[in-house]
């Protein structure tokens, strides 16, 4: 079985559209018969199920709970039927998968699969908060989920920050790219696929309006959940965006 092509990032910073560039550009990120039509635009996720369930058993979960609870896990070894699975699912073609749980099982998952290209991606922790901030039903279970996301944005870039120290040490090729940046910026995609050495192909629709201008009142919630986190977001900012592709890469 080949290594695959691993797309890792925190939920919501755009790991759905990294997977349907990397498997329009001809690499399977999933199963023919697990999605019908998959489309970025139509909101429709980019992920292998046998690999998601796989990282359900490497965090010791029996459920699918929601991503930004998993923070300090203890990692669980990788079964060695699901591995045969996996080859029985995917032979000796390429392949790869996508599932924000990965960021953090992702030391499993190299110890097994060295090789192979990996992708990262990572989006405002603002956006990523006010999300969960809004789905929320009530306001104070709003703030509550909104600074949980934070503090999950927090331990999943650290995460990827190391996962990337690892790719570096071992000539892995990797790329790492910022959410926004991609979304307005076209000459990113090959400077991507030079990094990572994978192809890519995006089929977006250039004429949607995507990044919506923030609003005074996300201004003010947005600072409301990030109080406390400011050094450690900073921090973390300066680190990502020193080894973030851009398009002069």
């Amino acid at each position: 079985m080949r290594d695959p092509v691993i797309v890792m990032g925190m939920m919501r910073s755009g790991t759905t559209l990294l997977a349907e560039m990397v498997h329009k550009g001809g690499t399977p990120m999933f199963q023919v018969k697990d999605e019908i039509n998959p489309a970025y635009d139509d909101g429709i996720k980019y992920e292998r199920i046998s690999a998601h369930a796989i990282n359900l058993t490497l965090l010791g979960q029996t459920k699918n709970i929601a991503g930004i609870k998993i923070v300090g896990l203890t990692l669980h070894p990788m079964p060695s039927e699901a591995l045969q699975k996996l080859h029985d699912e995917v032979g000796e073609q390429a392949w790869g998968f996508k599932d924000p749980r990965t960021t953090v099982t992702y030391p499993v998952w190299s110890e097994h699969f060295p090789r192979g290209p990996r992708l990262y991606i990572y989006r405002s922790h603002e956006e990523v908060a006010r999300y969960y901030f809004r789905t929320a039903r009530k306001p104070l279970t709003g703030i509550k989920r909104g600074r949980r996301a934070v503090r999950a944005w927090v331990y999943f870039n650290q995460q990827m920050l190391e996962n990337i120290r690892s790719d570096r040490e071992t000539a892995r090729p990797h790329a790492l790219v910022r959410y926004e940046e991609l979304m307005r910026d076209k000459e990113l995609i090959g400077a991507l696929e030079k990094a990572a050495g994978v192809a890519l192909f995006d089929a977006r629709n250039w004429d949607l309006h995507r990044n919506k201008v923030s609003s005074r009142r996300d201004a003010q919630i947005s600072r409301l959940l990030s109080l406390g986190f400011g050094k450690r977001l900073d921090a973390l900012y300066r680190e990502l965006g020193a080894l973030r592709v851009t398009s002069s890469s």
